[in-house]
């Protein structure tokens, strides 16, 4: 180990970066990964829950950069550094076929009749106009999104309008659980038969 300050000599790199040259590190073990990965589950962002009210650390990032204008020779730059294959969502299939959610092109499918404004109003009266994830209620939920509070499926079946098979969501859960939709299948189930 070298002390702090300590400046290598040209000669030194050379030699440290020839004795390297042609070795490769040894891929890490399964075990080794795993072993990563779960140390990095118990790592807790410093700024986890804080917001620029609790915190001055927070309050003084916010500050900063308040009023902050990007020039546009910067956004263009910033735009050809994260283009094609660059980007981290370079070939990833959000949408159609090629996303994760497909199913057989179902949500192309329409609601049926049952699936109405009166059937709509009942069951956000049954869950007293608020989402079941987060209880933002729709009031709050039009002020933010000017649009009326969501009904989701539970099954993902749009001809199935049973009551037990209809919930509410604001438009971000309702989002949310698009993805692993079996989890949520399963929590929703389990909510209804608790409540």
């Amino acid at each position: 180990m070298f002390k702090k300050g300590y400046k290598q000599t040209e000669e030194h790199k050379r030699k440290i970066s020839e004795s390297k040259k042609g070795k490769k590190r040894p891929p890490f073990s399964e075990e080794w990964r795993k072993n990563l990965s779960e140390a990095h589950k118990k790592l807790i962002p410093w700024n986890k829950d804080l917001t620029k009210e609790t915190d001055e650390r927070v309050r003084k990032i916010s500050d900063t950069k308040k009023g902050h204008i990007v020039s546009e020779e910067t956004k263009r730059k910033q735009s050809i550094a994260n283009s094609g294959k660059r980007n981290g969502m370079y070939g990833v299939h959000k949408f159609g076929k090629g996303s994760s959610n497909w199913i057989d092109g179902r949500s192309f499918e329409p609601y049926t009749q049952k699936f109405n404004k009166f059937l709509k109003e009942n069951i956000k009266k049954i869950y007293n106009f608020e989402c079941q994830l987060c209880y933002v209620n729709e009031k709050e939920h039009i002020k933010k999104y000017n649009k009326k509070i969501s009904i989701h499926h539970i099954d993902y079946n749009k001809k199935n309008c049973s009551m037990k098979n209809l919930i509410v969501l604001c438009l971000k859960c309702n989002s949310k659980v698009n993805g692993n939709r079996e989890y949520w299948k399963e929590f929703f189930i389990r909510k209804i038969n608790n409540d």
